[in-house]
């Protein structure tokens, strides 16, 4: 029987080392695969989360244009939740978001986000103040509707179209 030397009959500890190593390889790039995968999902819905928000504003946010690894001249996070890009050389893109890189995407963002809230802000307070005078308006009206009604029972004889008038422009002077 041919005995063979030491040193070939067990792994060393350097190839043990270096087993271990491509295993720890193997791990992180099955890891890395998930994770790139999860992370196009995730991209995927940010986008699309972000478009069904934009519809109900009816606004685009501005981007900053240093969020692009390319020269850009202007950037704007669309009301169809695309972003549309004019280059420096005057170029003009529009992609969805999940088309950017992850790292891209984030950064556009991070970038509009705040712009999103203060659009959001603005929104919400005109619509407010539309409320508002609304409310006044119906209210005065409810007043007319039922001077009328007792003007009738009085017997007196108003025409309805100048009290209305007379109210309108009161609640609207009012603010």
């Amino acid at each position: 029987m041919v005995s063979q030397p030491k040193d070939q009959a067990k792994p060393s500890e350097q190839q043990g080392d270096l087993l271990g190593t491509l295993k720890d390889i193997q791990e992180e790039f099955l890891q890395i695969t998930e994770l790139a995968s999860m992370e196009k999902n995730y991209t995927r819905e940010l986008s699309n989360l972000l478009k069904q928000v934009l519809v109900v504003l009816r606004t685009s946010v501005p981007i900053s244009p240093e969020v692009f690894k390319m020269q850009v001249k202007d950037a704007a996070l669309s009301s169809e939740g695309n972003v549309l890009v004019i280059q420096d050389d005057g170029l003009i893109s529009s992609k969805s978001l999940e088309e950017f890189d992850s790292e891209t995407a984030v950064k556009v963002v991070a970038d509009g986000l705040p712009k999103l809230r203060l659009a959001a802000t603005n929104h919400r307070k005109k619509i407010g103040a539309r409320v508002n005078v609304l409310e006044e308006v119906i209210r005065e009206l409810r007043k007319l509707v039922r001077a009328l009604g007792e003007g009738k029972r009085e017997g007196k004889a108003e025409k309805p179209e100048e009290a209305v008038e007379d109210i309108v422009k009161s609640a609207l002077t009012r603010k």
